[in-house]
């Protein structure tokens, strides 16, 4: 199973572990498990999921491409771009459809 580690673009990994933990109700233990993988020498990534991991923290990812993943959305992608090379039609609306849907907005 492989491990993946993730957090939001706009936290740190120590929010991130203070955000998992605290939801768990273990903030303070878990964020001094952290601190300490830190001066381990540990990677903030895996310091934070060393951490999480002390505290059952951890969500299980199943194997293989889930919704969402980059390996299923480049499967769909190749699975797309074959379709029209074929003669298919994209399911996606096309540019004229588009603008003829958007209605446009005039300041006065």
């Amino acid at each position: 199973m492989p491990l993946i580690v993730k957090r939001k673009l706009t936290e740190t990994w120590r929010d991130a572990v203070a955000r998992r933990a605290r939801e768990l109700g273990v903030e303070q233990e878990c964020l001094q498990a952290y601190e300490e993988r830190l001066e381990e020498g540990m990677h903030e990534a895996e310091a934070a999921f060393r951490a999480l991991e002390s505290f059952n923290g951890l969500f299980v990812a199943p194997d293989g491409p889930v919704p969402g993943r980059r390996e299923e959305l480049a499967a769909a992608a190749g699975s797309m771009s074959r379709a029209l090379r074929h003669g298919g039609t994209s399911p996606l609306p096309s540019r004229s459809d588009q603008r003829r849907r958007t209605k446009r907005f005039v300041a006065r």
